[in-house]
């Protein structure tokens, strides 16, 4: 069974608003089922910082605070289990490097992304392994974002 997370975005601009939806999706026995997050996400790109000039900023994060920027995934599966982080594939400069912490389903799912290009158009998909029942692999893929610097 193959579990597979997908971040959609449109973007809007370059630097600048985008909105974008979240489904959660998993393969069982040949059938694919979706959950649809309920909340799009509202996001602003706002260009590289001086602290890591490789991070992409959501929301309303200001030049020079904190590279960890947070995106809350609210997922509602309705059960108990927990979200637990077991390795992280970043071995291909290609794939966005991501964190995932240990939360209950339903509660917020929190993602670090890292582009891998200071400014430029990229694609890329993060590969976790969690622990639900048993192994499976969460797939998030980041789709046709585009960073350029502010100057």
């Amino acid at each position: 069974e193959k579990w597979k997370l997908e971040l959609k975005l449109k973007n809007t601009g370059t630097i600048g608003d985008f909105r974008g939806y979240l489904v959660f999706s998993f393969l069982n026995k040949g059938k694919s089922q979706s959950y649809q997050i309920i909340k799009p996400i509202d996001a602003s790109i706002v260009g590289p910082i001086a602290s890591s000039p490789k991070s992409i900023l959501f929301g309303s994060m200001q030049p020079g605070e904190t590279a960890q920027q947070l995106v809350s995934l609210n997922i509602d599966k309705g059960s108990n289990n927990h979200f637990e982080i077991l390795s992280v594939d970043n071995t291909d400069p290609n794939h966005i490097q991501a964190k995932v912490l240990s939360q209950d389903l339903g509660k917020d799912v929190l993602i670090t992304m890292n582009a891998p290009s200071e400014e430029g158009i990229f694609e890329g998909r993060i590969i976790i392994t969690v622990q639900l029942d048993k192994l499976y692999k969460l797939y998030v893929t980041y789709l046709g974002c585009v960073v350029e610097n502010q100057n």
